[in-house]
């Protein structure tokens, strides 16, 4: 008979779990508690949704409304869709509200966005400063493509890259990317310094937990409504 995961296993994270060592869950497998742990930041996740929907559907109304106006006469959706490396390497289209003027596929895919690039527009300025653009990734989340937080999921081009100019890259990519970060709080985004984005993912990894993940939350919350942030990924 199977044995359950005790909650002190639920907090810990699936990269710690493998040498964990519980005598009430000597009976469950690694990949069990594994399970427990993603199962928990699941429902976190949809619950959250689900629960800002009063406030999300005014909010996503209003920027379609105006993004629309502001994009009449040109021949560009008000979504932008790039392909980014997710849970264990796998591709994904992500979302979001087009901030920029269109430029070409590749440019998109090998070049980083400074806060004064020239591209940007007016309504997308004021989208990247609150982070409103990263709204659309919500449906990522809901299908699973990534959750609320968990280091930014980069592009394919960037990724063959630092794998090979950083020791252990690759292991942020055992955890759902997310629309924020622990990296993204300690101001690591966009064309910073990439060991030290890296090395917060990965200490986001390393102590990871559904506390965690409510902390980081509540700091982004914070961030935006004092006027702090400033997406430039």
């Amino acid at each position: 008979m199977k044995g359950k995961a005790c909650p002190s296993c639920v907090e810990l994270h699936p990269l710690e779990l493998i040498r964990h060592q519980c005598p009430s869950c000597v009976e469950l497998h690694p990949l069990e508690l594994i399970r427990h742990h993603e199962l928990g930041k699941r429902i976190l996740d949809l619950s959250f949704i689900c629960l800002s929907l009063p406030i999300l559907i005014p909010v996503v109304s209003a920027i379609v409304f105006i993004l629309g106006l502001s994009l009449i006469g040109r021949k560009e959706s008000i979504f932008y869709k790039q392909t980014r490396v997710g849970y264990g390497g796998k591709l994904f289209v992500l979302y979001k509200f087009r901030s920029m003027k269109s430029i070409s596929e590749e440019q998109g895919d090998r070049e980083w966005t400074s806060e004064k690039d020239p591209r940007i527009t007016g309504v997308g300025k004021f989208l990247r400063k609150t982070g409103l653009d990263e709204l659309p990734q919500l449906i990522n989340v809901v299908k699973g493509e990534m959750s609320l937080v968990g280091p930014r999921p980069e592009r394919p081009y960037f990724v063959e890259k630092f794998q090979e100019e950083i020791p252990h890259y690759n292991l942020r990519h055992q955890v759902l990317p997310g629309i924020t970060g622990w990296a993204q709080l300690q101001g690591w985004k966009g064309d910073t310094c990439i060991q030290s984005r890296v090395q917060c993912d990965l200490e986001y990894c390393q102590r990871n937990s559904l506390w965690w993940d409510c902390k980081i939350l509540f700091l982004s919350f914070f961030l935006i409504f004092s006027g702090a942030v400033s997406k430039d990924v």
